[in-house]
């Protein structure tokens, strides 16, 4: 159980309260650098400070005032810690232009959100975190040799002993599908590095 869910367990782990990490939404991006990322998402380039990850990790329930988010560089890709307005489907269209990818990610206090993956300003697949069976976009089939393996649907238990599959798993399972594609699974080395963290002044849209 635990393996299946270890990724969810660990950004939990940076939430002091008792209550698991409420919100957590992420973007990652190949293609632009990150100034480049961070201009595109509406950040003030002059409010750029290094931060880490646990310096930071309400950010994604920042609900008034200057927003913020951190980024920093996963192998070859721009990694984005920021709120659901960083990773919607309008923020992924910006990011990807100009010959882009980006796939981002996250969960709120409603529940586990969507997985979207972009290319050159278009949503290519999209499909919520709990059901990847219902897909939309211009190819819903792009990630599938990603999945292998991998248990998305709550309460799927085709594999039997496996047990029924929960929010855990599920967000876990869609957190491997984006290391495997990007190349570098999210761990605690990263969350632990000093990356950078930008505002977005008030009334900017990102």
């Amino acid at each position: 159980m635990a393996d299946r869910e270890h990724l969810y367990e660990l950004l939990c782990s940076y939430d002091e309260a008792e209550d698991p990490l409420p919100a957590f939404y992420a973007v990652w991006c190949q293609g632009p650098e990150e100034k480049e990322v961070a201009r595109r998402l509406g950040a003030d380039l002059g409010s750029a400070t290094a931060a880490r990850f646990a310096d930071c990790a309400g950010i994604a329930m920042n609900v008034y005032g200057d927003r913020a988010f951190l980024a920093g560089r996963a192998g070859t890709w721009i990694a984005v810690i920021g709120d659901r307005v960083c990773a919607s489907d309008a923020a992924l269209r910006v990011i990807s232009s100009g010959g882009a990818k980006a796939i981002s990610m996250g969960w709120g206090t409603s529940g586990p959100g969507v997985l979207t993956y972009a290319s050159d300003g278009e949503i290519i697949t999209q499909f919520k975190i709990t059901n990847p069976r219902v897909r939309s976009g211009a190819d819903p089939g792009a990630l599938d040799s990603y999945m292998t393996g991998l248990r998305f649907a709550l309460n799927d238990d085709q594999e039997g002993a496996l047990g029924p599959v929960e929010v855990a798993e599920s967000i876990t399972s869609s957190l491997v599908l984006i290391g495997r594609v990007t190349g570098v699974e999210i761990s605690r080395r990263w969350l632990n590095a000093s990356h950078t963290l930008y505002v977005i002044p008030e009334g900017d849209a990102g």
